[in-house]
């Protein structure tokens, strides 16, 4: 049993992506992924405690995840060696956010027609541009979209890794393998494929499903999401890259692109289509 030494961060903002990019680790440094449930032990969030079980040996380091800001990051004892900060489009975050509230709060759009909860999503998508993000989120701490990012944009002393999801949906293992090199770590391309076809999102939507109807513990089986599962609804619900694309109405997208744009543009992300220059 390897003792921790330092603490790796993988900071996200919610619904960008960090649960693919746990699947991803693990199944590099671990092997294949048998159970959520092993993802989240080996790699846990930071409400999960800590133990020598959860060092990365070829790291000797513990990878843990939360979604705070960079300034209300929580304090540990282990040193902070890193940060894999994760960041999405916020276009795209904004639609899995919802797709995820419909999934936990299921029962207040139970009884809504179409229109209506066509209506209600509008009206989320425009809270949450007016917001900067979704608002119970930042209820627990974890900023707008744009304090979250901007955060990790600022250089004070830890090293930072970005991960941009549009980057691993392009080209998963030529990202996988930058960012590894950045840790002093080589694997085979043919390996990092492996990893990456193991991983792909309807792999983890097919063991959501399983994990569900099992009633199996982890990412996906949780009493929240109870009647949203009976509903068919599911965790792993959209992983696209659509951007500022035609669903959106235009009132919306220019808020939008008003909102996020100049932050947006820092991270290479073209304001026409919402995706990557």
């Amino acid at each position: 049993m390897t003792t921790d030494r330092s603490v790796i961060w993988l900071a996200c903002y919610p619904k960008s992506g960090s649960t693919w990019v746990r699947f991803l680790l693990y199944r590099i440094f671990f092997g294949r992924v048998l159970s959520s449930l092993d993802v989240i032990q080996a790699i846990p969030d930071i409400g999960e405690r800590l133990d020598a079980r959860r060092s990365i040996p070829i790291l000797g380091s513990s990878i843990v995840r939360h979604s705070y800001p960079r300034q209300r990051a929580p304090k540990l004892r282990l040193p902070i060696r890193s940060i894999i900060h994760v960041v999405r489009n916020p276009f795209d975050v904004m639609r899995s956010s919802w797709e995820y509230i419909r999934l936990r709060d299921y029962r207040q759009y139970l009884e809504l027609s179409e229109s209506e909860l066509e209506a209600t999503r509008t009206t989320y998508y425009r809270d949450f541009v007016s917001r900067g993000g979704d608002l119970i989120w930042a209820q627990l701490g974890y900023g707008t979209w744009i304090e979250h990012t901007q955060s990790y944009l600022e250089a004070l002393g830890t090293p930072i890794y970005r991960l941009r999801y549009e980057d691993l949906k392009s080209d998963a293992v030529g990202t996988l393998h930058n960012f590894l090199l950045a840790f002093g770590i080589e694997f085979p391309l043919a390996y990092l494929e492996e990893v990456v076809e193991d991983c792909r999102f309807e792999r983890m939507k097919q063991l959501e499903v399983e994990e569900v109807r099992n009633g199996q513990a982890g990412f996906f089986f949780q009493p929240k999401f109870y009647l949203g599962h009976a509903a068919g609804l599911r965790f792993m619900s959209r992983g696209d890259v659509i951007g500022s694309g035609p669903d959106l109405p235009i009132d919306i997208k220019d808020a939008a692109l008003d909102r996020f744009g100049p932050l947006m543009s820092s991270l290479s992300y073209t304001l026409e289509e919402g995706g990557r220059i």
